[in-house]
């Protein structure tokens, strides 16, 4: 079984225009997350990054059906979620064996939408390294998916169901490394208009951390940012 996960293109392009040059890429760290876990369990995976390589929807749908995955997932935020829409409904109508899975923070606040307009077959709502893996164990032997906490699906009736809240990993020193080495970690070094005026020179290699996650509410072993610093008054988990 081999998966295929897509940080999908955005619409930045049209709004920005020339400006985008000036908008530094990022290692999409969610999804590599993601694939270090699936990797350590023995699945094959391959990642396309299509925002940093610039490539468009009719060329990223060839790509899709080159690397004939079984399990194709994508990362949903705001700026790409009408691009996953017309991708989801593209790849189940003309690949319905594929299991598409959706994950990140605009895919879980519009579940129902995508799973009924036929976009998608599961989302995965909260943290996904270990939700993901349980998705393709849970295919793989012909489990139930009621049984995996954090996700939305259709039941056999067309049912929309939600198991419970987004998975909420504590310890998250305990994650694998981003598996780095499925993307090309060129794309991701300062351009020559970068807007990080705090390197010397552009073109320079440039790295993300992850240090930290979000949480809902108050929780065990959590950090909590100085008063003077806070915009909200949630908590946040360090990986230390």
């Amino acid at each position: 079984m081999n998966v295929l996960l897509i940080n999908p293109p955005d619409e930045i392009n049209y709004v920005l225009g020339i400006g985008k040059e000036f908008v530094q890429k990022y290692e999409p760290l969610g999804i590599l997350y993601i694939a270090a876990v699936l990797k350590g369990s023995g699945y094959e995976v391959s990642v396309i990054d299509a925002q940093a390589q610039n490539i468009n929807i009719e060329a990223l749908k060839k790509l899709i059906l080159q690397r004939n995955a079984d399990i194709v997932g994508f990362s949903t935020f705001t700026c790409n979620g009408a691009v996953v829409y017309a991708l989801g409904q593209w790849l189940k109508y003309n690949s319905p064996e594929k299991l598409v899975i959706l994950g990140n923070v605009h895919a879980s606040a519009y579940a129902r939408q995508y799973l009924e307009n036929k976009c998608c077959d599961i989302v995965v709502h909260g943290d996904g390294e270990y939700a993901f893996l349980k998705i393709l164990e849970s295919y793989q032997n012909g489990l139930l998916l009621g049984k995996i906490p954090g996700i939305s699906f259709l039941d056999e009736k067309g049912n929309y169901c939600k198991t419970s809240e987004g998975e909420i990993i504590e310890n998250l020193a305990g994650l694998p490394f981003p598996a780095r080495e499925l993307v090309n970690q060129g794309l991701y070094n300062l351009t020559n208009v970068s807007n990080q005026f705090y390197f010397v020179r552009k073109g320079d290699v440039v790295k993300t951390l992850s240090t930290s996650r979000g949480e809902r509410g108050p929780a065990t072993n959590t950090a909590k940012v100085p008063a003077s610093r806070q915009t909200t008054n949630r908590t946040f988990r360090s990986d230390r």
